[in-house]
């Protein structure tokens, strides 16, 4: 039977995380002759293809595998997966996304509801509890995860096309839709917005459910936030159109003059397409960095970085008093601490002595009682026994 599904996971480095991905696709509801499973790694540096081949030769899943010849991207990795694909829908799921049981019958039956229609099924993506609430997972879910709330589930916008949990029909299209350039973010947004030019439809489904299933530290949203910077320079070159859209520079150039110089800039571009198209020509075309000149941005930019800089120093300085302050309070605990300790150390002395002591007392009561009884018993014996009575009370009398 050919498979109705085929599920593409682009791989690169996905240790224990990835194999555990590939158990839980053994956990499907949807039988297994009835969906593949793509795998391709990306050149990796761990030894995550090796374990893949060996989980292959004992899986009841059909899985396929497929092997870049260098590292190119996710990209390029989803496009290779999608091109070598066999069932009419195209599944797009992420190493670090462990499925629900039900995640591919569910998008297939959403595409099989939607048959004579473009549409693509965006399912719900939620960080695995495991690793939830911690500061930086939760500060990272409004980048990573879009806002399902107020939105028209079922026409969303382009943007909620996230490869993490997302399927669409497999055409000439899909199968080639990832921008190669882009080998860390923005590519799935892109593609989203391809499908919605080309008159797909974007439905938004509860009940398509992967489990985000990664810790996240302060350094790596660092990292992504800086990837996600040089990506966003990418849009802005490729896709301009696109730039207000998918990320909104001024909200995060919070002064007002930095504002007015993203706007100026906008405003110089759209005055340089409209001139080409006014003269019938092409206009000397501007780069990105001569408008950003033009503008000043780049300028004002410095200044809100420095503006920055100064504040988080300043910030720092206050975390570092915060420091010594908490040090010199624990040292203080640490201090009375010890002076409990040397008191409880006198009490144990105290308390030995005050045992030697009634151990003592004890000893001598036995005897003064022995001394009354045996004394008045032995009043009326002879001399010899009075005798061996006193030699009696000697030995037995405390030392």
């Amino acid at each position: 039977m050919k498979p109705l599904i085929s599920v593409v996971i682009p791989v690169y480095n996905g240790g224990d995380t990835f194999m555990e991905v590939l158990r839980q696709f053994e956990q499907q509801t949807l039988p297994f002759d009835q969906f593949e499973l793509i795998v391709v790694d990306d050149c990796g540096s761990d030894n995550t293809w090796e374990r893949i081949q060996k989980f292959a030769k004992n899986t009841p899943l059909l899985l396929r595998l497929f092997q870049q010849p260098e590292n190119q991207g996710v990209s390029s990795t989803r496009n290779l997966g999608a091109s070598h694909a066999t069932a009419p829908v195209l599944l797009f799921v992420d190493q670090d996304c462990l499925p629900a049981p039900d995640l591919v019958a569910q998008h297939l039956e959403i595409h099989n509801r939607y048959a004579e229609q473009p549409v693509v099924v965006a399912g719900r993506i939620i960080w695995s509890p495991e690793f939830a609430g911690s500061e930086a997972i939760e500060f990272y879910k409004s980048l990573y995860f879009p806002v399902w709330e107020g939105i028209d589930r079922a026409n969303a916008p382009f943007y909620y096309f996230v490869t993490s949990n997302a399927s669409v029909r497999r055409d000439k299209l899909t199968t080639n839709l990832f921008d190669p350039e882009f080998r860390h973010m923005y590519d799935d947004q892109i593609a989203g917005w391809k499908l919605q030019q080309a008159g797909y439809r974007i439905i938004l489904d509860e009940q398509a459910v992967v489990y985000h299933h990664r810790d996240l530290s302060l350094a790596e949203v660092v990292r992504r936030y800086r990837k996600q910077g040089s990506e966003a320079a990418r849009v802005a070159h490729k896709y301009p159109q696109l730039v207000g859209i998918l990320f909104e520079p001024g909200h995060l150039l919070t002064d007002s003059h930095l504002k007015q110089a993203l706007y100026r800039l906008v405003a110089d571009w759209a005055m340089a397409e409209g001139l080409t198209e006014g003269l019938g020509r092409e206009f000397p075309d501007q780069s990105l960095i001569e408008l950003l000149d033009q503008t000043a941005l780049l300028k004002n930019f410095e200044t809100w970085r420095e503006r920055r800089l100064e504040q988080h120093l300043s910030e720092i300085a206050s975390l570092r008093q915060d420091n010594r302050q908490q040090l010199g309070y624990i040292r203080k605990i640490e201090r009375e601490y010890q002076h409990q300790l040397t008191e409880l150390n006198l009490l144990q002395s105290e308390y030995q002595a005050l045992a030697a002591h009634a151990v003592a007392l004890e000893k001598a009561q036995i005897y003064s009682l022995l001394s009354r009884v045996l004394g008045r018993r032995l009043a009326h014996l002879s001399y010899r026994g009075r005798k061996a009575w006193l030699e009696l009370r000697h030995r037995l009398a405390p030392k």
